[in-house]
């Protein structure tokens, strides 16, 4: 683990990768580089790079509406985009269905955070590049766009997006 990621783990108390990561993850420590030069676009046709997540905590969530996990955690995103306006989720949708039924879904169900969606499933670029061959996955990034820890869930994932928030603002 870099000496950075470490000091980092270690000042939040442990809240570590909860899982190995994927081959190509030490590439991705970073929002930019996890996101790529042209970022990512969602469903509304909203480009999201690190320069427009500047000074934000972001959690990118990979999931899809098949994936019962993943459904679980919906509460909890909820619950960390209201209100929040220096937290950001950001989803990106596994699911192999058409856009237009993907966007009903995500409309039925309160999903209202910004969606990436290809409709290629783990065949496409995002998945592709970042090595993700399960779900649900998480990377959770500070302000400063460093990689904090991955895979953090419900209460846990609460307790340490509210740290990073605590933490920035202190300084």
């Amino acid at each position: 683990m870099a000496p950075l990621m470490l000091a980092l783990v270690l000042a939040l108390g442990g809240a570590a990768q909860s899982s190995a990561p994927p081959p190509r993850a030490e590439s991705r420590a970073t929002l930019a580089a996890w996101l790529g030069a042209a970022g990512v676009r969602d469903l509304d046709g909203r480009t999201w790079t690190a320069e427009t997540l500047r000074d934000r905590v972001v959690l990118i969530d990979a999931w899809a509406t098949w994936c019962a996990p993943c459904l679980v955690e919906l509460p909890t995103l909820r619950a960390l985009t209201r209100g929040a306006h220096d937290v950001v989720v950001i989803g990106i949708s596994l699911d192999t269905r058409p856009r237009r039924d993907l966007a009903g879904w995500l409309a039925r169900h309160d999903v209202d955070w910004p969606q990436v969606f290809d409709g290629r499933g783990f065949g496409g670029p995002i998945a592709q590049r970042t090595g993700l061959s399960s779900l649900p996955a998480s990377w959770l990034f500070d302000r400063h766009g460093q990689l904090v820890a991955r895979n953090l869930r419900g209460a846990r994932l609460t307790e340490v997006v509210g740290r990073l928030r605590t933490a920035e603002v202190a300084r």
